[in-house]
């Protein structure tokens, strides 16, 4: 299944993000993820973009009366932009800065439209339109690359189980799903689980279940799926995910 079959409208992270001569900051990145796909973004060139300082906390982020001013803000100009068509795609949140995001059919007058909204605004920094047909600032600042996607994906799952009192840090029987488009390439991952050591099983024309005992949370397991997923991509097939049963801190194997 496609990663982005698999996420909500919207994500929401943590993210490094570059400003400039070589300073990073972290931000709470919040994602569109319905523009994935390239080919929901056509007729789209147009990038808007607003960008408000305010005052931080000491991890960056904006307290509460920030938070109530930014959205005052959002509210105020998303109607204007909303009149052109434009649809947000996301927002950029840390280090003093929250910047918000869409993209647009044609490029409005923001200076006489948009700018109107903001005026009453003093921490606003600055309100730009640019072409962008490539949807540069979507794919290569706010969507996350394919590994942070699939521990987004893994997020959801891992949430529903806690739900349930899951501890994530046992290990317990993981279940990953594969599919595969020939036996060829069945028969090539199936040689490679079995040879780690991997209990694996068909369970139905070209897909596999490889059973794992690992635990779900953290990083190393975020990567492992990774490399299912690759593995799988590299002959031709799919990676369906994972599941395995609620396991108590007491339970594990």
């Amino acid at each position: 299944m496609p990663v982005e079959d698999t996420l909500a409208p919207w994500e929401h992270f943590l993210t490094e993000v570059d400003e400039g001569d070589g300073e990073r900051s972290l931000c709470l990145t919040l994602l569109n993820t319905g523009f994935m796909r390239p080919e929901n973004r056509a007729g789209l060139p147009w990038l808007l973009r607003v960008i408000v300082d305010y005052q931080p906390d000491d991890r960056g982020m904006p307290g509460v009366e920030a938070r109530a001013s930014i959205q005052e803000l959002q509210d105020e100009i998303e109607g204007e932009i909303d009149r052109h068509g434009a649809v947000m795609v996301g927002t950029l949140t840390g280090g003093g800065r929250w910047g918000a995001f869409w993209y647009s059919p044609r490029r409005p007058k923001f200076d006489e439209d948009i700018l109107i909204a903001l005026r009453p605004h003093v921490a606003v920094r600055e309100g730009l339109a640019d072409r962008d047909p490539d949807w540069t600032l979507y794919t290569q600042v706010l969507l996350p690359d394919p590994a942070g996607l699939e521990a987004l994906s893994n997020r959801k799952v891992r949430e529903g189980l806690a739900e349930d009192g899951d501890d994530g840090r046992a290990p317990r029987p993981v279940d990953h799903v594969l599919d595969f488009r020939d036996q060829a390439g069945m028969d090539e991952v199936t040689a490679w689980a079995s040879a780690q050591g991997y209990r694996v099983k068909a369970i139905g024309p070209l897909r596999l279940q490889v059973t794992v005992v690992q635990a779900v949370a953290g990083e190393a397991f975020d990567a492992a799926c990774y490399g299912w997923r690759v593995r799988a991509e590299a002959v031709g097939g799919d990676y369906d995910g994972w599941g395995c049963p609620v396991t108590l801190s007491d339970q594990a194997p």
